[in-house]
């Protein structure tokens, strides 16, 4: 005979404990309730739960900010930390390439325009300036395997570039 799963759920209105501790039972696990942290806490210290599961009202605020970490290739890029990783060694990225590497990562998919990095990553508004071009070669150096034929900042021919990751 297998032993179930057991499963402890965390906060949330009665009702809704009540329905999922209902549900979850009927589909074979064991379960249990703790109205709050601390008491999850014990439980967990405990052993007494293999899964805790962390009920929260939609309106809430959240526990932990957005995924901080994005992956594209061998590269992991840390964005709250401000930190690249590439086959698992620290690249040095100075914080102006850091900060357009965000940017390209938030736009991902979308040509953005050599004036719109500018204006958002510099706050510059001239046109007559070769800083983006500049930049986009230095982050391809660090995150590309062939910064010549590159794979993930792509250049789009009279329009800007894109951002493949």
């Amino acid at each position: 005979m297998q032993i179930p799963l057991k499963i402890l759920i965390v906060g949330g209105e009665p009702e809704l404990i009540d329905v999922l501790m209902n549900s979850l039972a009927r589909a074979g696990y064991a379960v249990d309730a703790a109205p709050e942290g601390s008491a999850a806490l014990a439980q967990l210290s405990a052993g007494k739960c293999d899964l805790a599961l962390l009920v929260v009202p939609a309106d809430a605020t959240p526990l932990c900010p957005a995924a901080s970490q994005y992956r594209f290739g061998p590269v992991v890029v840390d964005l709250a930390k401000g930190r690249v990783m590439r086959n698992g060694e620290l690249v040095g990225i100075p914080a102006k390439e850091m900060e357009l590497l965000r940017y390209l990562i938030a736009h991902r998919g979308a040509t953005v325009s050599r004036d719109e990095l500018l204006r958002e990553v510099w706050n510059y508004q001239s046109q007559l300036t070769r800083t983006v071009d500049v930049h986009i070669a230095g982050l391809r150096q660090k995150v590309e395997e062939n910064p010549e034929q590159p794979n993930y900042i792509l250049t789009v021919r009279g329009r800007g570039y894109l951002f493949r990751g």
